[in-house]
């Protein structure tokens, strides 16, 4: 099998109704890829130096959205993400690792444990490998309407691309591999998950909960509220909501509990719900 596979398939991110057959059933198939994936590069034959992180021109990443494999082709161990923008991706585990050969420095949004075994010379960086497995061109996403080159299309690209990733990541991390390098079902491979912006921020993929709501992340209320993710964690600052624990999140009520796959029904079924918290925040600013 090739890798990338590129699809040339229109994914309309307005509309949950449209976008939900195409998460299962691109989930599904993308679950298979990555097992196909994995037995591939195990091949002596497996065409590693494409795939290294070199820059490549003929790589086929440049505005593409999608899915990969991070490995290292001797050891064994392995990393699945997503990414809105894969050649950005790439370039950013090569900078990163080539830091800590080098350099002898951890930083950038990848994996510290894999950082440590590089810079302790326990795995080389030339043994890592960067592998595409099923990509599509960014214009081939159909958002709400926004400029296409902002941060609000690649969020609801993330959001979309987070949906299939990570019913994916949750049976992988089932399985218990002592080869898999994710610890969680998250979407950036990056130290403490921390992005920066504000005090919070640290903390995107703890559950939080507005009017006794709760989602199982800032994102996913991001998501579900049609709001960024900067407007959900000040609306956290102003005590409007709440960061709430994992035990608490296990035991709400099920009716008022919104996952990243939830977000169509919520939206139904609340209709008015993001525009009430809206008033609420106007209220607070003028009653600080």
């Amino acid at each position: 099998m090739n890798f990338p596979i590129i699809s040339s398939e229109r994914v309309d991110l307005t509309s949950d109704l449209k976008k939900t057959p195409i998460i299962q059933r691109w989930t599904l198939f993308i679950q298979e890829l990555l097992k196909k994936a994995l037995e591939a590069v195990k091949q002596p034959g497996f065409p590693r130096k494409n795939f290294q992180l070199d820059r490549n021109n003929e790589s086929q990443l440049t505005n593409k959205s999608g899915f990969y494999l991070f490995t290292n082709i001797k050891t064994g161990r392995y990393y699945f993400g997503e990414s809105h923008n894969l050649a950005q991706r790439k370039g950013e585990y090569a900078y990163a690792c080539r830091e800590a050969s080098v350099n002898k420095k951890i930083s950038g949004k990848i994996s510290q444990d894999i950082l440590m075994a590089i810079l302790e010379q326990r795995e080389q960086v030339e043994d890592f490998i960067f592998l595409p497995l099923f990509c599509m061109p960014k214009f081939l996403f159909q958002t709400l309407k926004v400029n296409p080159e902002t941060k609000e299309q690649n969020r609801q690209i993330s959001d979309f691309l987070r949906c299939i990733e990570f019913p994916i990541l949750t049976e992988l991390l089932s399985l218990n591999d002592p080869l898999l390098i994710n610890k969680k079902a998250t979407s950036l491979m990056e130290i403490g998950n921390k992005s920066g912006g504000t005090p919070q921020s640290g903390q995107a993929n703890k559950p939080v909960q507005f009017n006794n709501v709760s989602f199982e992340s800032v994102s996913c209320a991001a998501s579900a509220l049609k709001l960024d993710r900067k407007t959900v964690r000040n609306y956290l600052e102003k005590s409007m909501g709440s960061f709430i624990s994992d035990n608490d999140w296990k035991n709400w009520n099920p009716a008022k509990k919104v996952t990243l796959t939830d977000i169509e029904r919520f939206q139904n079924e609340n209709p008015e719900f993001s525009q009430r918290l809206k008033s609420s925040a106007r209220g607070y600013n003028r009653h600080p």
